[in-house]
C-alpha cells in the first residue's frame, strides 16, 4: 500500500504530493482520514468516516467524559471499517489495533493521544491530533 503523504500539523492538513507513504504508515494515515471524515460524506464508501467532528458541530461533546466517549468510538468505527475494507494479506501492515485517549477539549479543539498497532503485533506508533 502506498499513497500521497498527508501532513496533520497544528491543526491542518497539508497534501505533500511529491512524497510517498508506504507500508504500515500508509495503513496509519488511512486511520487517521478516516477519524477525521464525516460519516456519509465518502461517495464510494458511504460507512466511511466516523461521527466525531459532527456531533462536536452539533455542540454534543460537552466536556471530557463525552469527549472521551466519541473518542473511543470512532476508534471502533476505524477499526470496524479497516478490517472490512483493507485487502492485504500482510498482516505486518494491516491494522489490528487503535488506542485513544482524550488529552483535552476546550474551545471547540479536541487533543487526542492516538496509537496504532499493526495485526502481526510488532509495530506501534503514535500521534497527538487535533480536531
Amino acid at each position: 500500500m502506498e499513497g500521497i503523504k498527508v501532513n496533520f500539523l497544528n491543526g491542518e492538513i497539508y497534501i505533500e504530493p511529491g512524497e510517498k507513504v508506504t507500508g504500515f504508515d500508509a495503513t496509519i494515515q488511512n486511520a487517521l482520514v478516516n477519524i477525521g471524515t464525516r460519516r456519509g460524506t465518502d461517495r464510494t464508501y458511504s460507512e466511511k468516516g466516523t461521527n466525531i467532528l459532527k456531533r462536536a458541530v452539533e455542540g454534543k461533546i460537552v466536556g471530557l467524559n463525552v469527549a472521551n466517549h466519541e473518542t473511543q468510538l470512532a476508534a471502533i468505527d476505524t477499526l470496524f471499517f479497516s478490517r472490512e475494507y483493507e485487502t492485504s494479506t500482510d498482516l505486518s501492515i494491516r491494522l489490528g489495533n487503535v488506542y485513544m485517549d482524550t488529552l483535552s477539549y476546550d474551545n471547540g479543539r479536541l487533543k487526542i493521544n492516538s496509537a496504532f498497532t499493526n495485526f502481526s503485533e510488532t509495530i506501534t506508533r503514535g500521534t497527538v491530533t487535533i480536531l
